[in-house]
């Protein structure tokens, strides 16, 4: 029997191809959209479409840059913590789209039994894999996994009571 849908050069992850094909529209469209806000995001808070550099060590937790995590986490150089999340995770995890933790006062107990059932390692796995209809990496594909951890870091500490 044939394959109803060949592969093709623009093929969608095998997750969405078990979608049925309405689902599957939305979920490519609300990827693009998302792709192209993380666009937007990126030129509005830096000026450029240009990526980080390389890994280095951050140690001041209260970096007035905002270039590392609340734990100390290792950033990319340059990388902005706040302009990232701004670019790639606010959309989803500002209105709790397709079941993404929120972020911000008030969500804390969402976050608190996330981190209970699987640590904030086996959350980092899950960023960096993608869940659910979370992309691989969030759509920052220009974050190192310390860069990841730091985002989690940052998402978990504005959660608050």
């Amino acid at each position: 029997m044939s394959n109803p849908h060949p592969p093709s050069r623009f093929s969608l992850p095998a997750r969405l191809m078990r979608l049925m094909p309405t689902a599957r529209l939305k979920a490519a469209t609300a990827i693009i959209a998302l792709t192209l806000i993380g666009a937007a995001g990126a030129i509005a808070a830096t000026g450029s479409t240009s990526t980080v550099g390389t890994t280095t060590s951050t140690t001041a937790p209260n970096d007035p840059n905002n270039n590392s995590s609340p734990h100390g986490a290792q950033v990319s150089e340059g990388f902005d913590l706040e302009a990232t999340y701004m670019r790639t995770c606010f959309a989803c995890h500002s209105t709790g789209l397709g079941g993404a933790p929120k972020v911000g006062p008030g969500n804390k107990a969402d976050w608190d039994a996330r981190i209970e059932a699987k640590g904030m390692d086996g959350m980092l796995q899950s960023v960096i894999n993608g869940l659910n209809t979370m992309t691989p990496k969030g759509l920052c594909f220009e974050c190192s996994d310390e860069d990841l951890r730091a985002l989690m870091d940052y998402m978990v500490e504005s959660s608050t009571e």
